[in-house]
């Protein structure tokens, strides 16, 4: 199972280009372990995930517009397939796309000082996230927010723990 993440930015916001590898090398570790357990059925072996990183107008513009809620937020997620539809298994043109995460970088800054991590570790939570709700995860309670929030730190232990992150093992407190 292979998954291509594709990084888009306004070189405004101030996201060093250097954040995409470990971005990339994180997301393909979580797709690698969670896809074939995924809530949504097993996606296409090949698929690709479009990750926008975004400022604080345009998160609030489209959490207005998508989800009635007219104030900014960390993270979106817009899976290319309905709720009830699963997978297309069949598309004849891999690489199939999962949707979109759309993270806003402003938010992600400001939570990650909050919790005391650095702004990559944040930025890679929030796009995993966001990845796990494109593939069928979703949190209305405590403990489901949890197994995600697992799902995620195990996939980022391996990539940023080895790394410069020191030893930031998820989001503690929520």
């Amino acid at each position: 199972m292979r998954m291509r993440p594709e990084i888009a930015h306004n070189p405004d916001i101030g996201v060093e280009s250097i954040a995409f590898p470990v971005l990339r090398r994180v997301l393909r570790r979580l797709y690698a372990r969670v896809a074939v357990d995924s809530p949504s059925g097993r996606p296409p072996v090949e698929t690709s995930v479009a990750i926008s990183l975004v400022g604080e107008a345009e998160i609030r513009d489209l959490n207005a517009r998508y989800r009635g809620k007219d104030a900014p937020t960390d993270v979106l997620a817009f899976p290319m397939w309905g709720a009830d539809d699963g997978f297309d298994v069949a598309c004849p043109a891999p690489p199939q796309s999962l949707g979109d995460v759309v993270i806003a970088v402003p938010v992600a800054e400001d939570s990650a000082r909050d919790r005391c991590v650095s702004g990559l570790h944040e930025l890679v939570f929030l796009a995993c996230h966001g990845t796990l709700h494109l593939l069928g995860w979703d949190h209305p309670d405590e403990e489901s927010l949890e197994e995600m929030h697992g799902l995620v730190a195990d996939a980022m232990e391996h990539v940023l723990m080895a790394g410069d992150e020191g030893g930031n093992r998820g989001r503690e407190g929520e």
